[in-house]
């Protein structure tokens, strides 16, 4: 395994003023364990740790929707264009403003999908490029909870609750709601609701889930206090083969590499051609030189003879030395 660096977005606020530092929070994670705690401070400060490791970037779980869509496809270029097409009725925006990264396939042709808006996902990039940081991965916080088969967990915090709900499932949403959306979650779950929900409280205000407890008495909820950073817990549970990576498509890092050389393509083809005519000029030069050069031969010898007849008709090796 990598020596890892999690970078943890906070919610990006609607107006930034320009040249303004993002801050976050960032954990170095050694095959050791982690390495100094949990630090705070501007992004600017998480890259001058970067190197060496590999960058992954948690973004808010409520900036980016979880969710499935069935397409009879197993080809994944087909499958990234058809499923904004699929998904079109469910969202609120309109797919051209949205990006889609896919997830593994589940079961009746189900494919995991996360959805952000491109200004958003835009907005991440542009902070990590003027820090200086290239991402490796940039995955929505909330499939960096611990994972259980029949176990929801919940990470409830100041600024809300995430809850992850399956492998590449989950949602976020604030701590009021939680309870009314969470029993709407369980229910429409059917088949495949969970046997327990574990609540991991960062806040002096526990969740209750009253509304949970009367719909569902035969859940199991468990809770504990976590009294560490969050990024600790979300360290631990990152699984990189469950994560579904937003740098996908118009975002892979294959297209961000492209985007940095497209501005440098005509002067790059300039200089290549620039070379090759130099270079087509330079073998046309020694080939002209070649041949002057066997052309003066004959004459450097009738030249040598003529200073020192005594050679006479004697093979000359070498006249010029």
């Amino acid at each position: 395994m990598r020596d890892q660096l999690f970078i943890r977005f906070g919610v990006l606020p609607a107006v930034a003023a320009e040249g303004e530092a993002h801050h976050v929070s960032w954990l170095r994670v050694t095959r050791s364990g982690p390495v100094e705690g949990v630090r705070r401070g501007p992004l600017q400060e998480a890259a001058t740790v970067a190197g060496g490791y590999q960058v992954i970037v948690l973004v808010p779980g409520s900036d980016v929707l979880l969710t499935a869509v069935a397409v009879p496809s197993q080809n994944r270029q087909r499958i990234a264009r058809a499923v904004p097409f699929a998904l079109e009725e469910k969202l609120g925006s309109e797919i051209e403003q949205l990006h889609f990264a896919l997830g593994a396939h589940g079961q009746d042709n189900q494919i995991a999908t996360a959805v952000v808006d491109r200004t958003r996902m835009s907005a991440w990039l542009e902070h990590l490029r003027a820090a200086g940081l290239q991402p490796d991965i940039v995955v929505a916080e909330t499939l960096a909870l611990p994972f259980k088969p029949e176990t929801w967990f919940v990470l409830n915090e100041a600024l809300g609750a995430t809850v992850r709900t399956g492998p590449q499932s989950g949602l976020a949403v604030d701590s009021e709601n939680l309870d009314v959306l969470l029993t709407m979650a369980v229910a429409e779950a059917a088949d495949n609701k969970p046997d327990q929900i574990h609540i991991i409280d960062c806040t002096a205000n526990p969740l209750l889930l009253a509304d949970m407890r009367a719909a569902e008495p035969e859940l199991e909820i468990t809770r504990e206090v976590y009294k560490d950073e969050p990024l600790f817990l979300l360290a631990r549970g990152f699984d990189e083969k469950q994560a579904i990576n937003l740098l996908q498509g118009d975002y892979s890092l294959r297209e961000q590499i492209g985007k940095l050389w497209r501005p440098w393509r005509t002067a790059i083809a300039l200089l290549s051609a620039w070379l090759i005519l130099q270079g087509g000029m330079a073998v046309a030069e020694v080939s002209r030189l070649n041949r002057q050069a066997q052309e003066l031969q004959p004459q450097i010898e009738q030249i040598y003879r003529k200073a020192f007849p005594a050679t006479g008709t004697r093979k000359l090796v070498n006249p010029r030395v």
